[in-house]
């Protein structure tokens, strides 16, 4: 009996699946962060390890709203993100990051769910949850693999004459733009983790990057310098700003 309880004690509960997924994601942030001087995935992984110690370490309905709103909120990004570049076939690599951070988020989702479900117990979902989890992981993967396989790859070359414009660690590339007036093309290149935008109000241009792709967009411009910046919250602040002049 003693034996039997210690193995239903030492499965992957509610609780433990959600902690798990956290700390999950927290590699994969650390790794791509690292990889790639990602300021803001690093800082995600910082705020993800966070909620995993507070509901490890402090469990109680608090801390399960701090990591299934950081685990939404992984999802909300990531899930475009992983789709798209499964769609447009921008690499493995660029697929996996988004789509394992979309599969263990969303495995911690149900965890939390699952936890604050049964919040006086907790061991509940022992023999479950890790199930669920499992499944979560691949059926994200299943889906994605078949996005992949039955969408036509599209091409992902800036249009010719186009200004080209990269976006790395939440930064500009380059953050100076000249063309001649008239009609100017400008191309965007997505290389970061999250979704950015190219914005110059003064031309009412708005172009949206999801993940590792590329959006193009033809505006007229009159002589003058514009100010571009990227209007994803908080981006700007930290320098996703830069000049076009037209001559």
């Amino acid at each position: 009996m003693a034996v039997a309880e210690r193995a239903r004690l030492g499965t992957l509960g509610w609780r433990r699946l959600a902690v798990a997924a956290a700390l999950a994601d927290v590699v994969v942030f650390l790794a791509y962060g690292l990889g790639r001087g990602d300021r803001e995935s690093l800082a995600f992984a910082v705020l993800t390890l966070a909620g995993a110690a507070l509901l490890r370490f402090r469990p109680g309905p608090v801390a399960l709203l701090v990591l299934g709103a950081l685990f939404v909120n992984v999802q909300l990004w990531m899930f475009p993100a992983a789709n798209g570049n499964a769609s447009n076939r921008v690499g493995l690599l660029d697929v996996l990051i988004p789509a394992s951070l979309v599969a263990f988020s969303l495995a911690g989702l149900v965890g939390v769910v699952g936890a604050g479900l049964h919040r006086r117990d907790p061991n509940a979902g022992n023999g479950v949850a890790g199930t669920a989890g499992l499944l979560v992981v691949v059926f994200v993967a299943t889906s994605l693999a078949l996005v992949g396989v039955m969408t036509p790859a599209r091409s992902r070359e800036a249009p010719p004459g186009a200004l080209l414009v990269e976006t790395r660690n939440v930064a500009f590339d380059p953050t100076a733009l000249t063309a001649r007036t008239g009609k100017v093309t400008v191309a965007v290149r997505n290389r970061d983790l999250f979704w950015h935008t190219f914005t110059i109000d003064a031309l009412k241009l708005d172009l949206k990057v999801p993940v590792g792709r590329l959006r193009s967009a033809t505006v007229e411009a009159r002589p003058g310098t514009y100010r571009f910046s990227c209007r994803i919250p908080a981006h700007a602040a930290v320098g996703m700003r830069g000049t076009l002049t037209v001559r």
